[in-house]
C-alpha cells in the first residue's frame, strides 16, 4: 500500500448466514411509448426468509411486492405499465427483516422508450389497413407504389412496410 498499489481484501470462507443479494435487474434496452413490459431480478437467499421489494422509475416509488423469498437463486418479474418516451432507470431493493449485508440489496436497469412505432403503407385506392393501425397506435406514412424511397436509408426507422394490394 505504501507504493501506491490498491489492495483489496477478500474475506475467504462462506459468507454469513441469512444474506440477501440481488444478482441482477433487467429490461428490454427498448420498448415503444404505452408497451407494457417486463422487469425482471435475480435474488439470491441463504435462507427462506420473508422480504419486501420496493420498485421505482426515475427515482419516484411505483410499487411493492411483499413475497417470500425461498433458498437459493430466484427469478421475480413484475409488469411494467408503458411510460414516455426517453430514457428511463428501474430500481429495485430488496429490504428482508434481517441481512448481514445491505450493499448488495439494490438493481438498477435502464431502458430507452421510443414514440410509436412507423410503418409504411403503400396502396392505392381505399383500404381499412391504415386506419387500423393508427387505432393500435402506430404513426401509419401512407405513400403510392410509384412514391418509394429509391435508398435503404429512406426506410431507417421504420418498423414494417406493408404492400397492399401493389402489383409486382
Amino acid at each position: 500500500r505504501s507504493s501506491g498499489i490498491d489492495v483489496d481484501v477478500v474475506p475467504m470462507g462462506e459468507r454469513p448466514g441469512n444474506e440477501v443479494l440481488v444478482e441482477s435487474l433487467s429490461v428490454p434496452s427498448v420498448v415503444s411509448a404505452g408497451e407494457v413490459h417486463s422487469l425482471s431480478a435475480v435474488i439470491t437467499a441463504d435462507r427462506p426468509t420473508a422480504v419486501r421489494i420496493l420498485i421505482a422509475r426515475d427515482g419516484e416509488f411505483i410499487g411493492e411486492d411483499r413475497q417470500g423469498l425461498k433458498a437459493g437463486t430466484q427469478r421475480r418479474s413484475w409488469e411494467m405499465p408503458g411510460s414516455d418516451t426517453g430514457t428511463h432507470v428501474y430500481e429495485i431493493i430488496v429490504d428482508p427483516a434481517s441481512d448481514s449485508s445491505r450493499e448488495n440489496n439494490r438493481g438498477l436497469a435502464i431502458t430507452t422508450v421510443t414514440g410509436p412505432p412507423r410503418v409504411l403503407w403503400v396502396g392505392e385506392g381505399q383500404s381499412a389497413v391504415p386506419a387500423a393501425l393508427e387505432v393500435q397506435g402506430h404513426s401509419v406514412e401512407r405513400r403510392v407504389p410509384g412514391d418509394l424511397p429509391d435508398s435503404i436509408s429512406g426506410y431507417s426507422g421504420l418498423e414494417a412496410v406493408i404492400l397492399d394490394n401493389v402489383s409486382a
